[in-house]
């Protein structure tokens, strides 16, 4: 379990308290995961969890607002979804919905996994964002979800995307011209439409097939 998975399950502790201790940390990571952390990257996490309490609504929310608006509005789905564990050490999971027709929401039986990302509505593997499934396995774990946010929905990155130079179209009656002369459209038979009626004939005809005139 790397830092940044330690990070997310230790961030609602620290944003209660800020101060609480490394040991303190460590154990509860013990008694949630059965797992017990190096004091070295207890610390680590604990330093990452403090980043995202603070930069966390300002690396997505100012980049990305319709993004965070849609997981705040989810998390009051996954409030009333039923959750089973299957492998906690492999973070998969068992996520069932209910009918909710009033909503237009039908509900199902969805598999989460968290360590690669997936889940069975798709919608995580689509927008790369936790759908309200993986929300519901996050707060099982006390993860933070928005740690399961892709890269591409952050500030920096659309940053980077615009950085490059983008040089000026010319008009188009300055594009210079493209002989057409090496290429040769060809008809795509399959799109031809057959005429209606018996099919003509295509069978070459040769003097065996001259009928007798009769008297």
């Amino acid at each position: 379990m790397d830092s940044d998975m330690l990070a997310s399950l230790i961030l609602s502790t620290v944003k209660v308290d800020p101060k609480t201790s490394v040991p303190v940390l460590i154990a509860n990571i013990r008694s949630q995961m059965r797992y017990i952390p190096s004091y070295r990257k207890a610390r680590i996490a604990k330093q990452k969890a403090l980043e995202k309490m603070h930069n966390g609504e300002a690396m997505y929310g100012a980049g990305r607002p319709c993004m965070v608006q849609e997981i705040n509005k989810v998390k009051a789905r996954a409030n009333i979804m039923h959750i089973v564990c299957h492998d906690r050490d492999n973070l998969w999971f068992r996520v069932t919905e209910f009918d909710r027709l009033y909503q237009g929401i039908t509900g199902g039986q969805y598999r989460v996994h968290l360590r690669n990302r997936t889940c069975d509505c798709r919608r995580f593997d689509a927008l790369h964002y936790p759908c309200a499934h993986v929300i519901t396995a996050c707060q099982n774990l006390r993860l933070d979800p928005m740690s399961y946010v892709d890269e591409l929905y952050k500030i920096e990155y659309m940053y980077n995307m615009w950085g490059h130079v983008f040089p000026p179209v010319p008009d188009e009656h300055k594009w210079s011209s493209v002989s057409l002369a090496p290429f040769k459209l060809l008809p795509d038979r399959e799109l031809r439409s057959k005429p209606k009626g018996r099919p003509c004939s295509t069978r070459i005809r040769n003097n065996m097939d001259i009928r007798e005139i009769a008297n």
